[in-house]
């Protein structure tokens, strides 16, 4: 029923399938953006998840793709799949039903492994859609270490699974606040014993985060996340004699100057 070939998908070609779009679902501006950043970097590879055609020429499935070479200027070697025009309708309802690779099923790679590094990226780094090539240096890095060494540790405290709290580990590690063997011991014990085994700083930032009206999720995708923030200065501070969680307007501005900083010298060519 379908013929299948793989050729070049230029700038012109994706402008007349654009044109003949037919009725595909609305555009995802994120998507293109995607798609953009991908090919600009050359990490477009062939896949067989083919650009769907009709015989007459209308595009099935692929406007995203076609978007992101127009965005890119760049051309990309894509599969086609040719169909019958009376097919049309009957396929397209079928057409990405299925469910998504999440970043950890993807790289094969546990959550909270995958998941701290993705927070780092998109709040220090600001990339809003983080993709397994902007992973792949950090999982085989220092963060990745760190991260799948306390992800091996069993944890009896829900609050020190999220994921932002052991970015901010990480993060503290990374920029050279606390060594990381001291680092992967702190979090033994915060997981595995009882609040009055913890160092006080951590006992008080606890009970800070299990606060009824404290707000785990405020300020979203950014380093002044309050679980995040908090959690960082705990990790920098809890041995030096400091009794209060607090993140005043200078310590926020440290902060986000070190963290970006280190993530960065982690890996300078994900970010050229």
């Amino acid at each position: 029923m379908f013929e299948e070939y793989v050729e070049t998908l230029t700038v012109e070609k994706a402008r007349s399938l654009l044109a003949n779009n037919g009725s595909n679902r609305p555009i995802k501006k994120h998507l293109v953006k995607r798609y953009k950043r991908q090919i600009e970097k050359n990490r477009w590879v062939l896949s067989p998840v083919p650009v769907i055609v009709t015989k007459s020429g209308k595009l099935g499935d692929g406007q995203h793709r076609c978007l992101g070479v127009v965005a890119a200027d760049k051309p990309i070697e894509v599969t086609f799949a040719v169909i019958p025009d009376e097919k049309y309708d009957e396929i397209y309802n079928v057409i990405d039903i299925g469910a998504g690779r999440t970043l950890s099923d993807t790289t094969r790679t546990a959550r909270l492994v995958v998941n701290p590094i993705s927070f780092l990226l998109r709040a220090a780094m600001n990339i809003r859609n983080v993709e397994v090539e902007d992973l792949q240096p950090f999982l085989n890095g220092r963060l990745g270490s760190f991260l799948t060494s306390i992800n091996e540790i069993k944890c009896n405290n829900s609050m020190w699974r999220k994921s932002n709290f052991r970015a901010a580990a990480a993060a503290a590690v990374l920029a050279g606040k606390i060594e990381e063997f001291d680092a992967v011991e702190l979090m033994r014990v915060l997981m595995t014993e009882e609040i009055t085994e913890w160092p006080p700083l951590f006992s008080k930032l606890y009970m800070q985060l299990t606060q009824p009206e404290m707000n785990l999720s405020k300020n979203g995708r950014s380093l002044e996340n309050e679980l995040f923030m908090r959690s960082y200065f705990t990790f920098v501070n809890y041995d030096k004699g400091v009794t209060t969680v607090q993140c005043r307007k200078s310590f926020r501005m440290d902060m986000k100057a070190d963290v970006f900083s280190a993530v960065y010298q982690a890996s300078p060519e994900t970010f050229e």
